[in-house]
């Protein structure tokens, strides 16, 4: 009897040292693994441990050299939104009960997507199969970042990345690296000098469908001819830069054609973005503004081509349509000094006559001259105002200081008319250039016009800053007639008149080259 307890003595406490050894080398793999990342972590961890073990795995991360944190998670933590995501590590024990559910909360809500990262802790005693057999109903695809360890019976894990071309296609394995007590976690070295992006490219002629915006039926046919650029040119130029990565990443292409880019309307995103959101379509084809409403639904990826920009053409308009050339010649500064001078001269003149008059005593007297002038407001205005125009005048101061007076003014102005005419040529030749932001184009005098797409209607009837609102108010009253055009029409009003039009300028540019026109 006291041999078998014995037994039971030694048998019980080797498992129970085992149990613990095996705990202990899965605490310090996890460790290793997320130190391998290198960056801030936020580890988001729902295993079945004792709470030892939890404020171990804990005490362990907070000593890396980059900051760690641990939070401890329920099955019903799962739908929280985080606003690091790249930050964020789950680590995962599929021995604990409910797990199915986790996952499937984790599916729901998109957290298998990158840029999410996970590590999920087999059963010591499962086969890989078995595993991905739990998992096959999640969508863990191409840019999920999966590991799957597994723990051997020597105390050492193998790590597999896993990822389905598919939601319903077959598994693939990516081997990541090994961990044992004597080295550590040793990574493939694929796994860190090439990317996930690089590593997954071969999509094995899965489809891709990409949602193209077309505005002419016709586009459809003929998205390599450029014989017709200007219509959906966009798109046309959107789909040959598109086109390579079916061939890179070895995929089947697949087109849908909406006739909008996409607008958030009762709830719900119509068009091309609408595709894209709902799932039926993997890539966005045609180029987009970036606004804060699509920023939480689409990752935008490129700028494709600086002409596959949006922007107001207009020529520059005569100086004169602008501004009041009369007043153009001489700078503020300039106008106050001749102001200046004319008051000091009128003074002096004013002196000058009434020294005169007191000297002669003809004032009011039947010898009166009536060339001499007078010191009086009137006459000396004249005077000034004869001067400034370039004309003579009847009265003048007879004496010789009044004389030396009279031609420093009449010089003075002469040179000052000289001047002012030379500019006043000058400035009529000119081109205004005060237009340079969207206030300046607001407050011209010229007409605002844009072509007739659904962006340009769309965007300006929702623009909420003041000065958008403005322009489209501008080109769409309330109580008139919409200023919208068709492409050609726009241009040939550039031609005549005083216009401002809205447009792609590649379009602009196209219809320009091939039409000769002149603007």
């Amino acid at each position: 009897m006291k041999v078998i307890v014995v037994m039971f003595t030694i048998l019980f406490g080797t498992k129970l040292v085992t149990s613990s050894l095996n705990k202990n080398n899965e605490l310090a793999m996890i460790v290793d693994v997320i130190k391998s990342y290198d960056k801030p972590t936020f580890v988001i961890a729902n295993v079945c441990w004792p709470t030892l073990q939890k404020v171990k795995l804990a005490t362990e991360l907070s000593d890396t050299e980059t900051p760690k944190m641990v939070q401890f998670i329920n099955n019903n933590m799962i739908t929280e939104d985080f606003n690091h995501k790249e930050n964020v590590f789950f680590v995962i024990d599929t021995n604990c009960s409910f797990i199915e559910d986790f996952f499937t909360q984790a599916n729901n809500s998109k957290k298998f997507n990158a840029p999410y990262r996970w590590l999920i802790l087999e059963k010591p005693s499962n086969e890989s199969s078995d595993v991905l057999l739990r998992l096959n109903h999640l969508n863990i695809l191409t840019d999920s970042e999966v590991i799957i360890s597994r723990n051997r019976s020597n105390g050492s894990f193998v790590f597999h990345m896993i990822y389905k071309i598919k939601s319903k296609s077959e598994w693939r394995l990516e081997f990541f690296g090994t961990w044992t007590t004597t080295n550590g976690l040793r990574k493939l070295n694929n796994m860190v000098t090439v990317p996930i992006s690089m590593r997954r490219k071969n999509l094995l002629g899965a489809s891709i469908v990409t949602s193209l915006v077309i505005t002419n039926n016709k586009t459809k046919g003929n998205l390599y001819d450029t014989r017709d650029i200007e219509v959906d040119g966009v798109s046309k130029t959107s789909y040959r830069q598109i086109m390579p990565l079916y061939y890179f990443m070895n995929a089947t292409r697949v087109l849908t054609f909406p006739d909008a880019w996409g607008y958030y309307i009762n709830g719900t995103w119509n068009g091309m973005i609408g595709d894209v959101v709902s799932g039926n379509a993997h890539l966005a084809g045609s180029v987009m503004f970036i606004t804060r409403q699509r920023i939480d639904f689409l990752d935008y990826l490129i700028h494709p081509s600086p002409g596959l920009t949006v922007k107001f053409l207009f020529r520059e308009p005569p100086l004169s349509y602008q501004n009041n050339l009369f007043l153009l010649p001489f700078k503020l500064n300039v106008w106050l000094c001749i102001a200046a001078f004319v008051i000091i001269l009128t003074l002096i003149l004013y002196v000058n006559a009434l020294w005169e008059t007191q000297k002669t005593e003809i004032i009011y007297t039947n010898n009166l001259d009536h060339t001499t002038l007078r010191p009086n407001v009137s006459d000396i205005a004249f005077l000034v105002i004869s001067a400034i125009s370039q004309q003579g005048s009847a009265m003048e101061l007879k004496g010789t200081l009044g004389r030396i007076v009279t031609f420093i003014l009449f010089l003075t102005f002469l040179f000052l008319y000289t001047s002012y005419s030379a500019s006043i040529v000058a400035l009529l030749q000119s081109s205004s250039k005060q237009i340079r932001t969207l206030s300046d184009l607001l407050h011209s005098k010229l007409e605002l016009g844009a072509e007739d797409t659904p962006y340009n209607r769309y965007h300006f009837s929702t623009a909420k800053e003041p000065v958008r609102k403005a322009i489209y108010q501008k080109i769409a009253p309330p109580e008139s007639k919409p200023n919208f055009l068709n492409l050609e029409d726009g241009i040939k009003k550039l031609q005549k008149v005083c216009f401002i039009l809205r447009n792609f300028i590649v379009n602009i540019e196209n219809i320009i080259r091939s039409e000769n026109f002149t603007i």
